[in-house]
């Protein structure tokens, strides 16, 4: 029961997170958060220490989103796996 406790902030907060959905999840989490924030850092990379092109850095952030999809279900089975282990403690 000791180890529960550790662990039920997150339980807590899976559960109304897992509430709302599965693409939600991927699209917030995945595809904007991480996706276009990598996206976004990566421009800005570039735009500091190569030359900058618009059309290719739009492109580099729509694409970053699109496999921030793929990232956001990678992390959906991830933390839905850890949920699962840990409820029932």
């Amino acid at each position: 029961m000791e180890e529960k406790g550790k662990f039920q902030k997150h339980i807590d907060k899976w559960a109304i997170i897992r509430a709302k959905g599965k693409w939600r999840y991927c699209i917030i989490y995945g595809s904007l958060f991480w996706g276009g924030l990598t996206g976004i850092l990566s421009t800005a990379f570039e735009l500091v220490y190569a030359e900058f092109n618009l059309k290719y850095a739009i492109l580099k952030i729509i694409v970053f989103m699109v496999f921030g999809i793929f990232f956001g279900m990678s992390q959906w089975k991830s933390q839905e796996s850890n949920y699962q282990q840990y409820k029932d403690l």
